[in-house]
């Protein structure tokens, strides 16, 4: 999926923007995947951040999937499932006429 980060950040204060643009990702993961805990993979930090705090690339292409978290107790079988999302970073060339895919579960 693709993120257009510079609508989300239209009018934000510089100093503010790679910072907002981790939550932005965060919330559109866990609204996507219907999770509370969401989680950003380190390549997708650092392209974030790659050009500092203010130079936040325009778009940005993820793969976000959920996951089930590993229970720490004996009686995990009776307890629901916990699940948390992660999203990493899909480097493309370009960003004209990508489309989603679902990828299936595996």
């Amino acid at each position: 999926t693709t993120i257009h980060l510079s609508k989300l950040l239209q009018g934000r204060t510089f100093h503010k923007r790679a910072p907002v643009a981790v939550k932005k990702i965060k919330a559109f993961a866990g609204k996507l995947m219907k999770t509370n805990d969401n989680r950003i993979d380190s390549s997708l930090n650092n392209f974030i951040w790659h050009q500092g705090v203010k130079g936040v690339p325009g778009r940005v292409r993820v793969r976000v999937q959920r996951k089930v978290a590993e229970q720490q107790n004996e009686s995990a079988s009776r307890q629901r499932k916990r699940l948390y999302t992660v999203t990493s970073l899909v480097p493309v060339a370009s960003f004209k006429g990508l489309l989603t895919k679902k990828a299936e579960s595996a």
